[in-house]
């Protein structure tokens, strides 16, 4: 996940492996734009989601000024991004939480947990919750 524009300074923090200087952005407040988009429509959400920073997934979704069910050009959220690149602990997050899309399919047709298994990562012991919310949903 990257991009060939100037990111913003919250995703160029999280992009540059700096979740601590993310976190301090995110305490600045209200003029942070938390929704910019890189050039793949990807938001500061769906990268921390990629980079496993549950801190900065937990501060993003408690200010409730993202949507966790924003997708980026490829059709793919925050918590499809999370269970692709095995943040097991991210993509719990959001299964507490009745508002977001875990049954979400990407332009190819995967959902979160086919790309998790695609991508040879185990989940952990989190599958059978999934199922469990996925019946639900």
């Amino acid at each position: 996940m990257s991009n060939s524009h100037p990111p913003s300074p919250l995703q160029a923090a999280i992009e540059g492996d700096h979740p601590d200087v993310a976190m301090q952005l995110l305490r600045c407040g209200m003029r942070l734009d938390v929704n910019a988009r890189t050039y793949l429509g990807e938001s500061a959400l769906s990268l921390a989601a990629y980079e496993g920073y549950l801190s900065v997934v937990e501060r993003l979704l408690q200010e409730g000024r993202v949507d966790p069910n924003d997708v980026d050009k490829m059709g793919c959220n925050a918590f499809w991004w999370a269970a692709r690149a095995g943040q097991a602990r991210v993509v719990e997050r959001p299964l507490k939480n009745n508002r977001v899309l875990t049954q979400l399919k990407d332009e190819n047709g995967m959902d979160a947990l086919d790309a998790a298994s695609h991508h040879n990562r185990v989940m952990g012991n989190f599958g059978a919750d999934w199922a469990l919310r996925s019946a639900v949903t």
